[in-house]
């Protein structure tokens, strides 16, 4: 009785196991797909949109600061062609144009406004949820003060030129209103901007390395393969087959299945990692570097503006320079980059140091503090300004060039190709099973 009631029991268990390891084979498939799809759409989203609105944000904090330290600087170009080393007229006047070229503040404004508007187009949404924020000011309305903004700044830096023209003092209360404004109201609220955007690119990422799917997949391919191992036992004791092909060609696509996604896995990790690590972290670092060191540059001009009485821009100054050191401890930047930018630092801290001793002389010795700010301290900041350019380029150019890596179609495919082993196990298990049932009611 108990063995008859086991013979009838038999195809039953079998249909129930095959249609349990052929649900779990089409979830896992599907999960599979889904993960694949998901990972390369939110690693597209950091390469094409919050990644670009980061690039795009650190280009605009970069010009405003770089028209800051432009704008003080404006005030001694003509201090150069009273430098007693130019001789001739013609070196007088290539003094002049070169001082008055490395204070012009309008391709720099121009540009910053350019970023806001592409910022705009790329579509920058949301709210700070850490970080630098201006009274909680989101995406839209950082946006739309920003464009309201830079057009003062230049009213008020074209105000102080003007004074300049005509020998008014009036001129540094202009320069220091533009430069307050830059700082404490334009600055702040790209740095808001580069939060959001930094955050979407974090989440990006996140989801496009989030063990958690990981563990659940390799679950659910471990589990099928599990189950898909019992049914193949169960089948050989009950029909005495050692082997049912289709079963263990299903077997073969689980285990290719999951080769394939860890490939995939793997090679969107590794790639997204190089990304963060070769790219993103140092161009951001280098990025807030630059501005430090033209905020530096905007307090040493208005130091010596100041005869050196107002000890406010020197403070200022150490503050940067503090700042832009402990920027170049980030691990992740080139060591060959924080070498030359510390070279770079070095020198136009000699430079400063000797305008400082100048400050403190007589009314001839201000002079000398002039010359050494637009001459020799011009130099060096503009060594300094263009390696920060040529290093932010060039981590910006890696970031670029590995998410454009990461996204590529290889990963993703090699995802899909996981998933419809999968499916392909799925059939086998289904077709082999529904053949050995049919054969097995047949010998009963």
């Amino acid at each position: 009785m108990v063995s008859r009631w086991s013979r009838a029991d038999t195809p039953i268990r079998l249909r129930g196991t095959a249609l349990f390891v052929v649900g779990w084979l089409l979830v896992a498939g599907t999960t599979m797909i889904f993960a694949a799809s998901v990972r390369g759409d939110a690693l597209a989203d950091a390469r094409n949109r919050a990644g670009e609105v980061v690039i795009e944000a650190q280009l605009v904090r970069s010009k405003v600061s770089s028209a800051d330290a432009a704008a003080a600087a404006s005030v001694f170009a003509h201090v150069a062609q009273t430098d007693p080393v130019h001789d001739t007229p013609e070196e007088k006047r290539a003094a002049y144009g070169t001082a008055a070229d490395r204070s012009t503040t309008n391709g720099d404004i121009t540009a910053a406004a350019a970023g806001v508007v592409e910022m705009r187009q790329l579509g920058v949404e949301g709210c700070p949820t850490s970080g630098p924020s201006v009274r909680g000011e989101c995406a839209g309305t950082l946006l739309k003060t920003l464009g309201e903004l830079i057009p003062q700044y230049v009213g008020l830096v074209n105000t102080a030129q003007a004074y300049v023209r005509t020998g008014s003092s009036t001129a540094e209360a202009y320069l220091r209103r533009a430069s307050d404004l830059a700082r404490q109201e334009i600055i702040p609220r790209v740095d808001s901007l580069i939060g959001i955007a930094g955050n979407e690119v974090d989440a990006d990422f996140r989801t496009a390395t989030d063990g958690r799917v990981d563990l659940l997949l390799v679950v659910l391919v471990a589990g099928g393969g599990t189950v898909l191992l019992g049914l193949q036992v169960y089948y050989s004791r009950r029909s005495r087959r050692v082997f049912e092909i289709r079963l263990v060609a299903a077997t073969g696509c689980v285990l290719a299945a999951a080769s394939l996604f860890g490939a995939s896995a793997l090679l969107q990790e590794s790639r997204a990692s190089s990304s963060v690590n070769e790219g993103y972290v140092p161009m951001t670092t280098l990025s807030q570097a630059r501005v430090f060191a033209s905020q530096a540059r905007a307090d040493e001009n208005l130091a010596v503006l100041s005869l050196g009485v107002n000890d406010d821009s020197e403070d200022d100054w150490n503050n940067s320079l503090a700042d832009l050191g402990e920027a170049m401890t980030v691990e992740e930047l080139p060591a060959e980059t924080v070498s030359q930018i510390r070279s770079n630092i070095a020198r136009w801290q000699r430079n400063h140091d000797e305008v400082t001793r100048a400050l403190s002389g007589t009314g001839t010795e201000f002079l000398r503090a002039a010359r050494l700010t637009v001459g020799e301290g011009a130099a060096a900041f503009a060594d300094l300004d263009n390696s920060f350019e040529t290093a932010v380029s060039a981590s910006t150019g890696r970031f670029q060039a590995h998410m454009a890596a990461a996204k590529s179609p290889v990963p993703t495919a090699l995802g899909w190709a996981a998933g419809c082993m999968l499916f392909l196990a799925a059939i086998l298990v289904h077709m082999g099973m529904r053949h050995r049932l049919q054969t097995y009611r047949f010998q009963r």
